[in-house]
């Protein structure tokens, strides 16, 4: 686990060789545990491995594409946390586990894995966005809590355009 007083200190431990003491694996970002960092963070176009969580203080900001990598024939997991503020989501996909605390804003985003927020404004929900639940994306394998061969395998599925929402069940056990 590590705590940044600002996202400078996390940017730069990103460029670090873990073998150093930093979060950079082989060109992806290394995450085993939380990484809390005080007030606003912005991510996007970066590829994770290992199983972790990132904490903003207040609000993040994700333009670009989170993806995750494969971690020694493992599952890698994620969580996205805007512990105080809101989340918001521009033109990319966010393979992870999401919490915006406030109403999320959401802009042609598809999230693969799932959102939880504490208030929903639809008004700041535009362009074509998807939320589809991916348990791969989520869970972390390793834990006493959890057992991925004993999951209900149905997958929640939302999706939003200017004037209209729907969601359904899917079953798709390739999720």
């Amino acid at each position: 686990s590590r705590y940044y007083k600002d996202q400078s200190g996390f940017d730069s431990d990103c460029n670090i060789d873990v073998k150093e003491g930093g979060l950079n694996d082989g060109g992806n970002i290394r995450l085993d545990g939380v990484i809390y960092i005080e007030g606003n963070v912005s991510l996007g176009n970066k590829t994770f491995v290992g199983s972790g969580l990132i904490v903003a203080e207040e609000c993040m900001e994700i333009n670009g594409n989170i993806e995750l990598a494969d971690n020694n024939g493992k599952n890698s997991s994620l969580g996205l946390i805007a512990r105080k503020g809101s989340m918001s989501i521009k033109a990319c996909e966010v393979n992870a586990s999401c919490y915006s605390n406030a109403a999320p804003t959401l802009t042609a985003a598809t999230i693969k894995g799932n959102l939880v927020t504490n208030s929903f404004d639809r008004s700041k929900v535009t362009g074509v966005t998807n939320i589809v639940y991916c348990s791969k994306n989520i869970v972390v394998a390793d834990t006493d809590f959890s057992d991925l061969y004993k999951q209900n395998l149905k997958r929640y599925y939302a999706s939003f355009a200017n004037n209209w929402s729907k969601s359904y069940y899917d079953k798709n056990v390739n999720d």
